[in-house]
């Protein structure tokens, strides 16, 4: 078939000297020569058939036109696969026409794909990657899960991807399995809440004695999205677990498939990730996030370790293990008696501030500190040889283990990829008033807390806990100071968005009123709709303008007397 012999008809349809009869033909050989001229008129009708026919051209005239910039992308092997699928997706269609079912049609081809190319009307994927319009239409056959407002069930798809996939996991479609069902059941609900797909769970046997439960499925859509999400299994998808809500979703995923289990035996968890030390490091900065410090290694086989009594405990908190043979080992690790006292991280942070007070005071023993600690916290409650090991230069390994979880996040997180994660924050809050003070509190939320959230910017803990509390005045430049640590500017649209009635100008317009019952009675309950607005997703600014205008209609009954 020459390649140089086609060019585009009226509509962009592909024309070939010899008609598409001929064409067909050379591409199904001399036992299919028969079938292929009955059905060649229902063939070129089938949309898919004639996507996949116009591609397939669009390769070839590139592998004919050698100065083309994409024809030096493919090279003679992607070509020949190129060829391969057509030369295959013709043939299926042929033999599916003539009455095959697409099973029997895989069977004899001997490609197990021809029976989703017939049955679900799909391209082959090595055809469908160089369709400009590929971007657009591999999400037609499932629900953007962007657009969907249970982030947590998205999440807790991604934690189950990323616990369940290896650098050798194939892509085409994706299996989750399990010796106990209900994790497969919560999966193949949370599938439908957050990708619109609904999976079968079914039974099978590995081996002679092990049964296990599993799901598969290939909607493109949806594994090229968590594909996507995730770049491939190598990192955690930051724009969609921001919240704790989202975050703990996700760890729930994560444990329900995660391959390890928790040891009561030795006290340990810990996740291996063979030649993927990037999602290691990932991983452990969202366990960071929720208050759980563990050990990170990606020397050698990268793992993440915890092995402290205290991260079981947090860990039980959080509630995210929910498969009951590693729920009973959780416990049984919970359960047991406390080891020699080292110290919290909060008893530490609350001894390092009392101590900077006596700073070069002489003779600062331990009882005294002691005593000047409990002054500022009378909870405090650290024994004696403890605080004089602190008073040493002795930390706890707590600290060391916090220290050590910001050097990770650097990796994670450097300032050219925080402008990312910050412009996924602000499009939560499209349409909405961008307040300093709501983002700083998003911001922190993402980040664990403010004091997290000052260590990645590079702000005081003062600064971002004056703004979040509402306490500092609304100005472009201290939002620019927030948004610069992030490596963000304030755009124009950022600007704009912000011209709206400051804090100051709705108190003066309240004040003008010149009845102090209404400027105390609607000062407060603002700022109390606006907060119960945001934590339930609704439009900011909707809501404020709302109260606004019940503000006004109320000034102006009093106004008239009623």
């Amino acid at each position: 078939m020459g390649t140089k012999a086609c060019d585009k008809g009226t509509a962009g349809q592909p024309v070939c000297e010899g008609g598409f009869e001929a064409e067909l033909l050379s591409v199904v050989g001399a036992d299919l020569r028969t079938s292929a001229l009955r059905h060649a008129t229902t063939l070129r009708q089938q949309p898919e058939f004639e996507r996949a026919h116009v591609i397939y051209h669009r390769i070839v005239d590139f592998e004919a036109e050698p100065g083309d910039g994409l024809a030096a992308t493919l090279g003679p092997e992607r070509v020949a696969a190129v060829r391969s699928a057509f030369e295959n997706l013709a043939k299926a269609w042929v033999l599916h026409l003539d009455g095959l079912s697409p099973q029997q049609v895989s069977e004899r081809l001997g490609v197990s794909a021809a029976k989703r190319w017939l049955g679900q009307g799909s391209v082959p994927y090595k055809l469908a990657r160089h369709d400009p319009q590929h971007r657009e239409s591999k999400f037609r056959d499932f629900r953007d899960p962007v657009a969907s407002v249970k982030s947590d069930s998205l999440a807790y798809v991604l934690g189950a991807f990323l616990a369940t996939i290896t650098r050798s996991s194939s892509f085409g479609s994706l299996s989750f399995s399990h010796t106990e069902e209900l994790p497969l059941r919560r999966l193949q609900a949370t599938l439908r809440d957050s990708l619109g797909i609904e999976p079968s769970v079914r039974f099978s046997v590995k081996g002679r004695s092990v049964g296990y439960y599993e799901i598969v499925f290939n909607t493109r859509g949806a594994v090229e999205f968590l594909r996507a999400a995730t770049k491939s299994g190598a990192q955690v998808p930051w724009e969609h677990i921001q919240t704790s809500q989202e975050r703990r979703a996700f760890l729930k995923g994560f444990f329900d498939f995660v391959s390890a289990n928790i040891l009561s035996k030795y006290g340990r968890f810990q996740c291996v990730k063979e030649g993927n030390p990037e999602l290691i490091r990932h991983l452990a900065v969202v366990f960071k996030r929720e208050g759980i410090l563990g050990r990170v290694k990606v020397e050698a086989s990268p793992s993440f370790l915890i092995a402290q009594k205290e991260e079981f405990l947090r860990l039980r908190e959080l509630d995210v293990v929910q498969t009951p043979s590693m729920r009973s080992e959780l416990q049984a690790i919970c359960d047991r008696p406390a080891s020699t006292r080292s110290g919290t991280l909060e008893e530490y942070r609350t001894f390092i501030s009392a101590g900077r007070r006596v700073e070069g005071f002489p003779n600062v023993t331990p009882a005294i500190m002691i005593a000047g600690v409990k002054a500022l916290d009378p909870t405090f409650d650290v024994p004696y040889h403890i605080v004089r090991s602190w008073l040493q230069g002795e930390v706890p390994k707590v600290y060391d283990r916090l220290m050590a979880m910001f050097g990770v996040e650097s990796q994670v997180f450097p300032r050219q990829s925080r402008g990312l994660i910050a412009q996924a924050i602000l499009s939560r809050m499209a349409g909405d008033w961008p307040h300093p003070a709501l983002v700083v509190r998003a911001f922190a939320e993402f980040a664990g807390d403010i004091d997290a959230l000052s260590q990645l910017v590079g702000l005081s803990q003062a600064e971002l806990s004056s703004v979040a509390l509402g306490g500092r005045p609304l100005s472009r430049e201290w939002y620019q100071k927030l948004l610069s640590g992030f490596g963000l500017t304030l755009t124009p649209d950022l600007a704009r968005a912000m011209e709206f009635p400051s804090s100051d100008e709705i108190e003066s317009w309240l004040c003008s009123n010149e009845e102090e019952m209404v400027y105390a009675s609607y000062r407060g309950s603002i700022g109390v709709a606006l907060h119960a607005a945001y934590a339930a997703g609704r439009s900011l600014r909707d809501e404020f303008r709302s109260r606004l205008d019940a503000i006004m209609n109320r000034s102006h009954a009093i106004e008239r007397g009623a």
